[in-house]
């Protein structure tokens, strides 16, 4: 990683509550995943508009359209929303609204609310959408073959193995277990970032490190900005499924919590229940 490669993460916290849609239980929905960026993303398109690329963020507690999308189809304004990341930065100022007439293909996906705000224009994607779009049905990320699954939620259906909980305290956001130098962690599961795994920069001290952190530049986030550093792991660490020998890691200064991204993701097969707030999760291969 070069000083000019940065974090861009769209995972964030909405301040203001968004209303998830239940999608209704229907036969196995199949998605293909474009992988051309560092984030996967599907083809969706609204109404009789020409379809574009949004990002598929397990870090997105909501969904997000681009705000001048979202007054070019004149979408209604249902009232302010803030929207900042765990970081704590100043929240940026957007609306809510909904969106209906949306598809993925030839599948209609259900309404669903959505806040409207400004996105980078390098992302060049049109807008975010979170796996609790489809709460109440079983939802699988299987990058062996670049595939959404989303199937109705029955016992026959429910993957094989323990799932995992989300995070604690009802947050709607789903977690993977971390094993590094005799501590277990819970890590933000997050396909919004590109990169493997990172953890704050104030565990440095705690973790057995061959070499000190060097900075390489700063990660990005909805609301600030905040300086990042990489550095080598001496040992093995699990991350779910996978276990990893001497790893390069990235460290971010205030960040709250461990974190993974599609660096490590892409190697998995990982289900989702929005409704239980549960995961499970299996290596590729």
């Amino acid at each position: 990683m070069t000083p000019r490669t940065i974090l861009m993460t769209i995972a964030m916290a909405f301040v203001s509550p968004i209303t998830l849609i239940v999608a209704p239980a229907e036969a196995e929905q199949i998605y293909h995943f474009d992988m051309s960026g560092t984030r996967p993303a599907l083809s969706v398109s609204v109404g009789d508009r020409p379809a574009e690329l949004w990002i598929f963020d397990t870090g997105a507690a909501g969904n997000v359209v681009e705000i001048e999308r979202a007054r070019a189809w004149s979408l209604a304004n249902n009232g302010e929303a803030q929207i900042g990341s765990p970081i704590g930065g100043t929240p940026l100022q957007g609306f809510r609204t909904a969106i209906s007439g949306a598809r993925i293909g030839d599948a209609q996906l259900p309404e669903f609310n959505a806040v409207a705000m400004p996105l980078p224009a390098h992302l060049e994607r049109a807008g975010v959408l979170s796996p609790n779009t489809f709460r109440g049905q079983l939802v699988t990320l299987d990058f062996a073959r670049n595939e959404l699954r989303v199937r109705e939620k029955t016992d026959a259906n429910l993957p094989e193995g323990v799932a995992i909980p989300y995070q604690s305290g009802g947050h709607p956001l789903p977690g993977i277990d971390v094993h590094v130098a005799g501590q277990d962690f819970v890590a933000h599961l997050d396909t919004g970032a590109p990169h493997t795994l990172t953890f704050p920069y104030a565990m440095a001290s705690s973790l057995p490190l061959v070499a000190p952190p060097e900075r390489v530049g700063v990660a990005r986030f909805v609301d600030g900005e905040r300086a990042r550093y990489r550095a080598q792991l001496r040992g093995q660490v699990r991350v779910g499924p996978l276990t990893l020998t001497d790893p390069e890691i990235g460290l971010i200064e205030g960040l709250p919590f461990l974190n993974v991204g599609m660096g490590l993701l892409n190697q998995m097969t990982i289900t989702l229940d929005p409704a239980e707030r549960r995961i499970w999760a299996r290596a590729n291969g």
